[in-house]
Formats: structure tokens, sequence, C-alpha cells
């Protein structure tokens, strides 16, 4: 078990590696799915990952649509899903809530799309207040709910879980999760793209990491759920507070993931220092907190983050000179309000070398 990722002196670094993963899915076929799953974990173990999360559906496709009221299916399904779990002694975390060989919970999804392309009404129903906490699966009785947050390494690390039209809703399940400490939240999602679209859903990312002060991992269905009527890319993002530090390449015709190491130390930092984070409406949205483990090879000389030598400076000229504007104008602005309050005739400029000038 990991504690974090470790200095050579046992002090914690902060930093724990993620990924998004992208299988290429044949729909309705699980067994060869759950397989395509299998082998990315292992690249992914290889790389040091701690917890990988997959597309929403991916055992049996999103797209599989009338087939999943299919007993056949569901039944293919769960084996695929024990197949899976049997992996897991020997793997990091995967699709959220399974480690070290068994199914920790799972989590449903709260606002299901019914509109435009989407029919998930006709299949499948939102949790309600007499949805029961606990569910079978796999031949074990496991947590189940919305309000499940996943804990490991002390409970240094913790986790939530939204799915797809989650994130684009009003108010995401995400913005109470981290309301209650959820530091990473993984979205699981099928998102079909068309024009303009991929745009939208990336600053939809950024927004909410940046909102929650946190780590958000985003991965979506890949061509193969592509139909008549909805192509999917494939689109995977990882983000911190507001900045993309990991987005995918779309369109891809083999299965891949994106990593990026999260800075867990950092995000908890910057909670602690704003003030407006901590909302009395937390005691409204009561959690259960489910214990995890995190394995990992990863050393403190392989954390992959880049650090700006000049954090201030945009490096685009575009960037800079769009800085530079909005410095002047703050300036003037500021130097004008106050001459107009202290009904200033004139202005003296002091000039000189000291420590206060620059």
């Amino acid at each position: 078990m990991l504690d974090l990722f470790r200095t050579e002196n046992g002090d914690p670094t902060g930093f724990v590696r993620v990924a998004a993963a992208t299988p290429i899915t044949c729909v309705g076929n699980c067994q060869r799915n759950a397989e395509q799953i299998i082998d990315l974990m292992r690249h992914a173990a290889d790389d040091g990952v701690a917890i990988v999360a997959f597309p929403e559906l991916s055992l049996t496709g999103y797209t599989a649509a009338d087939l999943l009221q299919q007993p056949f299916m569901l039944r293919e399904a769960e084996l695929a899903l024990e197949n899976i779990v049997s992996m897991t002694g020997t793997v990091p975390v995967i699709a959220v809530v399974i480690s070290d060989g068994e199914i920790k919970g799972a989590v449903p999804k709260t606002y299901l799309p019914t509109y435009g392309e989407f029919y998930e009404g006709r299949w499948f129903s939102s949790p309600s207040p007499s949805t029961p906490n606990t569910i079978t699966l796999a031949k074990t009785e496991i947590p189940f709910g919305t309000d499940l947050i996943f804990t490991c390494a002390d409970q240094r690390v913790k986790f939530g879980i939204e799915i797809c039209e989650d994130l684009w809703a009003p108010i995401a399940p995400s913005t109470f999760l981290a309301l209650q400490g959820t530091q990473l939240i993984i979205n699981i999602s099928a998102s079909n793209d068309y024009v303009a679209k991929d745009a939208y859903r990336a600053n939809l990312i950024k927004m909410q990491s940046a909102k929650t002060i946190s780590a958000y991992v985003y991965t979506s269905s890949g061509v193969g759920e592509s139909t008549t009527d909805l192509v999917f890319g494939g689109a995977t993002f990882i983000a911190e507070n507001g900045t993309i530090l990991a987005r995918g390449e779309r369109f891809q015709q083999s299965a891949h993931y994106i990593t990026a190491d999260v800075d867990i130390e950092r995000l908890e930092a910057m909670r602690l220092r704003t003030s407006t984070y901590f909302s009395p409406d937390t005691a409204n949205h009561p959690v259960r907190i489910v214990p995890v483990s995190l394995r990992g090879d990863l050393e403190p000389d392989s954390i992959n983050r880049s650090f700006t030598r000049t954090p201030f400076i945009p490096s685009d000229e575009d960037g800079r000179a769009a800085n530079c504007a909005e410095i002047f104008n703050i300036q003037t602005n500021g130097l004008a309000q106050r001459m107009r309050a202290s009904r200033a005739a004139k202005a003296v400029i002091g000039v000189s070398g000291g420590l206060d000038s620059t």
C-alpha cells in the first residue's frame, strides 16, 4: 500500500499519477471489451499509474441501446466484470471502484440525458430517496450511491465519481463531493462529437476543476462506439484547478490512455487559503467513506510535471500582449479614480531605484 508517493527520506511528495483510458469498444462483446480493459490496466501499471478511469458503459458499449435490456447481455457484463476484478490484486485501482480483487462500491448516474440524440431514460433511471444504499454485484454486496467518497493512503487521497451528463448539469454532483473533502473527481463519459463541442467540453472541465479546487479526470467513449447517427472521438482530459495537465488526441484508431501527476498537497493548501470554499451547506449532503488502496512504483525523480521559469508571463506573444494591456488598464484606471476621489489637479511621478519601486 502506498501512502501517496514518498521521497527517499519517507516524506510524501503529494503527487498521484492518474490516467484516462479509451479502449476501442466492441459493442455487445463484453468479454472482448474486458480483455482490452485488462490490457490497458497492465500497461498503466507499468507506467506507475495509481488510478485509471475507463469510459461509461465500456463493458457493454454505450450504444448497445435496447441490448442493454437483454438478460443475456447483463449476465455477460457481470461475468466480464468478474474477470476484471480478478486482475486488480496485481494492478492499480481501476474504473474508480475496484481495488485489490474486490468491488469497493458503485456510483449511479444522477442526470440521465433524454433529449436530442440521447435516450437514456429508455433504459435507465436516476437514483431516488427510495434507492437502496447497497447492491449485489458480481456476487458481492457493495455500497451504492452518489454519496460515496473513496479514500486511500490514510485518507490523504480522496476521490469521487460523476458520470457524463452530471458535469453538464447546473449543479454537478462533484461540487458536493469536493466540499466534503474530495480532491480528485473522475468522470466516466460517453460524449459524442460535433462541431464546437470539444472546446465547450474542455471549458466545462477546466471550470469545474477550478470552482472545486480539484483535479478532474475525464474519459469518454472512442471511435468503436460510432454509429450511423453519432461519432465518438474518445475525448480525454486531466485538469487541475482550472489548468489542463494532459489532453488526449481524439479519433485514435487504437486503445490508448493519457497520464498526469496531480498535486494533491497543492490542492489541499489552496483550499485552506480560500475561505469561501468551506460551505455551511455541506452538512446537508452527508457522505459515506469507502477505503481503497493505491499501488504504484512512481519514484520522486520521475514526477512528470513541467514548471515554467516565468509563471506570470504567458509564453505566447498574443498572451503577453493581452496581459500587458490588462495591467495597463488596471493601473491607469486605479490611478484615475484616486485622482478623482482626491480632487487632485495634477500628479507628481517619483522615480527611484529603491525596492519600493520595483
